[in-house]
């Protein structure tokens, strides 16, 4: 059984369901070997070392898995909170096992998978408002209280935004509040909390250190 993480600039939160999670304590570059001063009458009897331990531990975690989206956020936007929050630099607190970490991010590796979402697209441009009938091509797999993100092109611009079915008509139309308007074509995507389609890989290390 592993335990999933979290990772967070104090702002921002992803969570990571993970596969494998490598906690390593490296001493070794904590040792050094020095050169003891010799008198000028004893340097026939070779030069005198001593091993000093500086103390020094390398803390790192090597974790896998794939990122968890909510409710709340799609998949490509968990994916954009962790981007944003590694790329901005600094220190990142990592919660792993109750436990929490100082770490900076050495290397990350994000794969993208094909999963199966539920989501149709709208027939026609729609205007903002609320209790806004949106027609559809379909709605098979959405209920009445889902959780939707619906993102499209409006005027040129792209927008996006989280929202609830509030009614359905099978087959043609879904009820919504939607503060954006959109042009024909956007999609409307089922919110479900679980893992998402991105596999990430990162190598964490603990303290200043990058």
């Amino acid at each position: 059984m592993t335990f999933n993480v979290t990772l967070s600039d104090g702002t921002t939160t992803v969570e990571i369901q993970t596969s494998s999670v490598e906690h390593s304590l490296d001493k070794a570059g904590g040792l050094i070997e020095i050169n003891i001063a010799r008198t000028k009458s004893s340097y026939s009897k070779g030069v005198k070392t001593k091993i000093v331990d500086l103390l020094k531990v390398k803390e790192t975690f090597n974790i896998r898995g794939r990122l968890i989206a909510t409710a709340a956020k799609t998949d490509d936007q968990i994916f954009d909170d962790l981007i944003t929050i590694i790329n901005a630099g600094g220190g990142l607190t990592l919660t792993y096992r109750g436990y929490s970490y100082n770490v900076n991010v050495r290397r990350k590796t994000v794969t993208e998978e094909t999963v199966d979402e539920i989501y149709a697209k709208t027939s026609n441009a729609e205007s903002s408002g609320s209790g806004v009938v949106v027609e559809v091509d379909k709605t098979e797999g959405f209920a009445v209280g889902d959780k939707v993100s619906v993102h499209g092109m409006s005027g040129g611009n792209r927008v996006s935004e989280g929202t609830t079915v509030d009614a359905i008509s099978a087959g043609t139309s879904m009820t919504m509040d939607l503060t954006n308007s959109y042009d024909a074509s956007a999609k409307v995507t089922k919110l479900v909390d679980g893992a998402s389609k991105y596999g990430v890989q990162l190598l964490l290390v603990v303290g200043d250190e990058k």
